[in-house]
Order: C-alpha cells, then structure tokens, then sequence
C-alpha cells in the first residue's frame, strides 16, 4: 500500500529547491542562511507536519536537533520522518528527492541504515560535517519501502560553513563538495553543474555589447539593434517549475543579487532567501 500511495503522489513531492545565502557575521566572518521549500503537502489527507524539538537522552546519541516533521498516518501505523533539520552543534542536513537515488546493498558485518533515517542518524551522532562522512562510510544506506518511492539526496552543512551533498548512485556513494550552494531534484547534482554552462550568455548587465553595430534607420525605428525595454540581460533564464530550471535559477539569480548588493546581516540574507524561493 505504501508504494502505490507513493506512486499516486510523487508530483506533489518533486518540488525541492535548496539555495545558501552568505552573509557578514563578526570580524571578518561569513555564515550562511539556508533557504529551501519542500513541497510534501497533505498527501491523500494522510499527513501531518510539524516542527518538534528532539534532546539528545530521547534522540539516544550525542545531540538533540530540531526539525520538522513528516507524519504519515497509514492504517495501522505511523511513519514519522524529519525530511530537514539542524542539531546542538549546528549541524544541518536537508533531504531532497532524487528519484534515480540507488543505495548501498547490505553487507555483513556493517551496520545498514534506511535512506529515510539518514537525519535522525547524522543530526544525533555527528557534529560536522567530517564526522557525518565519517558516519556515512562505516555503514551502509539502504532501500526501504518508503524510500522505493521517495528516494533522496542530501545536502549537509556545518557551523564551520562546510557544505557537501551526498548522492547514492548506481549504488555507490558519491560526495560532492557543495561550492555553488544550490541544489534541487533530478538529475543528480554533477549534471546540474554542467547545465550552468549552457546559461553562461546570462549578465547581470544592461546589454549593451552590441552597441557598435547599430545604424540608424528610418519610419522612425530608430537606431537598431539596440535594447528596448528592460530584462534582456536575463533573456533565455529559464522560467518553469522543473528541478533543472529551479537550479539555474537560485544560481544566477542569487549570485546577481548579491553582486548588486551584499548582505548586511540575517534579515538581509532572509529576505534575499525568501525572494528566491
């Protein structure tokens, strides 16, 4: 019943953006705000989320977290998952679909781990992002009924302003250093990268570079080429809801905003995170 649930609903789940936002904390210091939607919804009227705090004694490891929660009520049972959430230490990790996700097979003598309960796991053990690789590699990711269906990636974050993404595929683990600080759904995270160089003509500038071809004409068209009106600088950014046109987005549209204006502290950094979103 859980796949075919998970089948009739996994449109209303691909919907994840991830983007970081830095700005000035301190002498000379950068931290990061994390801005991302996840688009679970009230799936068949079956699902309740909230925010809880979990400590450490009931979490049953180093660090409690807070998070917010996915409650699926299924008959007979309740599946609670934090699809997001940052611990004590100020480590975070945030689940994203990603439907072409193939984890680990089992292997003897190593601990397995279900891919939905990859934050619990880091948020109560680890407190950087080293330690939550050093996690990762002494046990084994694994499928689940619920993860045949909504399979995910993940970004994690540290206090120190680390930043990787950890994909499962072909089931093999691949970590990838996160430097452009974006991340969506499908395809996985290198093809994402690539994609960007197909938007390179983008500007944060008034197009001007044709300048020195224009002649002037007559019926009163004036001199052509020659821009008219505003946006064409942004000519070609794509402007759909899929996970690779999210992705372009929250890249050039970021890095424009921040080129126009730095960020002065977290309330700039919220309001720029919010506008993306």
């Amino acid at each position: 019943m859980m796949r075919s649930l998970g089948l009739a609903l996994l449109p209303l789940a691909w919907g994840c953006s991830y983007v970081e936002i830095p700005f000035p904390t301190g002498k000379n210091g950068t931290s990061y705000m994390i801005a991302r939607t996840m688009e679970l919804g009230n799936l068949a009227g079956r699902t309740s989320h909230n925010v809880e705090v979990v400590p450490a004694h009931i979490a049953g490891g180093k660090h409690g977290y807070v998070a917010p929660m996915s409650t699926l009520h299924l008959p007979g049972i309740q599946i609670k998952i934090p699809c997001e959430g940052m611990n004590d230490a100020g480590l975070t990790v945030s689940a994203l679909v990603l439907s072409e996700s193939v984890y680990e097979e089992r292997q003897e003598g190593m601990p397995a781990v279900k891919a939905e309960d990859v934050i619990p796991e880091l948020l109560t053990h680890c407190d950087s992002v080293a330690s939550a690789l050093d996690f990762l590699a002494s046990v084994r990711v694994v499928l689940s009924p619920l993860t045949m269906v909504l399979s995910a990636h993940w970004a994690i974050t540290d206090a120190s302003g680390q930043s990787v993404v950890v994909e499962y595929l072909q089931g093999q683990r691949k970590v990838s250093q996160n430097t452009p600080r974006v991340l969506t759904n499908d395809p996985n995270l290198q093809w994402h990268w690539r994609n960007l160089n197909t938007y390179s003509n983008l500007s944060p500038y008034y197009p001007n570079q044709n300048s020195f071809l224009e002649v002037e004409t007559d019926h009163d068209v004036g001199r052509v080429p020659r821009p008219v009106g505003h946006g064409w600088n942004l000519h070609g950014l794509p402007g759909d809801t899929s996970a690779v046109s999210r992705f372009v987005r929250l890249f050039y549209l970021r890095g424009y905003a921040l080129h126009a204006s730095s960020m002065k502290d977290e309330s700039d950094a919220i309001v720029l995170g919010t506008a993306l979103l």
